[in-house]
C-alpha cells in the first residue's frame, strides 16, 4: 500500500511518494522502498503495487519494479509523459497479460509542450490517462491506500496564491503527513523529485 501524487503545472512537474512497503499477511511494514524514479531527463515515474516472492527465503519483488527495469533496458530515453505510458502498457501487456495490480504515474514533458501527467492503472484497465493543467492552474493524480486525502488536496490547490514549486513542494510534504498521520500503510518517510 502507498501514497504516490503527482503534479503539473505549466513550467514544472512534482511526484512525490511514501517508501512503506506492508506485508498484508502479517501487517508487518518496511520503509525502505523508493517509489519514484527518473527514466529520462524529461520524465519521472512514480508507482503503487504488488510485491510478489522471488522463492528464495524472505525475497520479494516489486511488480512495479520489474516493469520499469525492463523499460529502462528495452526504450529508455523518453521525451513525453504520453510516450512513457505507451511503453509502459506494452510491457506491462507482455510481462502479465495486463493482469498485475500495479499503478504508475509519470509527471514531466508532455507531447503539448508544456508540463503534463500521465496515469496507467489496473483500476482503469491500463488505458492511459493524459493530464494537462489548464493556464496558470494544477493538475494532479493520486494513488493512496485507506486514508483518502483528496477533497483535502483540492481545497490546497484551490487556495494556492503562486503556482511555484516551492508552494506545491510545501503542500506535497502537508499531504504526506497528512495520509501517514491517518493511515498505517503509508508512511512519513518519502522522496520527491521535482523537474524544471
Amino acid at each position: 500500500m502507498t501514497l504516490v501524487a503527482a503534479f503539473a503545472a505549466s513550467d514544472f512537474a512534482l511526484i512525490v511518494a511514501d517508501r512503506r512497503r506492508t506485508q498484508l499477511s502479517s501487517g508487518t511494514y518496511f520503509d525502505d522502498v523508493r517509489k519514484i524514479h527518473r527514466i529520462s531527463d524529461n520524465v519521472a515515474v512514480g508507482f503503487s503495487g504488488t510485491y510478489k516472492t522471488t522463492g528464495r527465503p524472505g525475497e520479494v519483488r516489486g511488480v512495479a519494479e520489474h516493469i520499469i527495469n525492463a523499460n529502462l533496458i528495452q526504450f529508455g530515453g523518453y521525451k513525453t509523459v504520453e510516450e512513457a505510458a505507451r511503453s509502459f502498457r506494452r510491457t506491462i501487456e507482455e510481462e502479465t497479460g495486463l493482469k498485475s495490480e500495479v499503478t504508475f504515474h509519470f509527471a514531466g514533458i508532455s507531447e503539448s509542450g508544456g508540463f503534463g501527467l500521465a496515469r496507467l492503472s489496473h483500476h482503469e484497465g491500463f488505458e492511459p490517462a493524459f493530464m494537462v493543467p489548464s493556464n496558470g492552474g494544477v493538475t494532479w493524480s493520486m494513488s493512496r491506500a485507506e486514508f483518502s486525502p483528496a477533497e483535502w488536496l483540492s481545497g490546497r490547490i484551490a487556495c494556492l496564491t503562486r503556482v511555484e514549486p516551492s508552494e506545491l513542494q510545501k503542500i506535497a510534504v502537508e499531504l504526506v503527513m497528512l495520509t501517514a498521520a491517518n493511515d498505517r500503510y503509508v508512511s512519513n518517510v518519502f522522496d520527491m523529485l521535482t523537474l524544471q
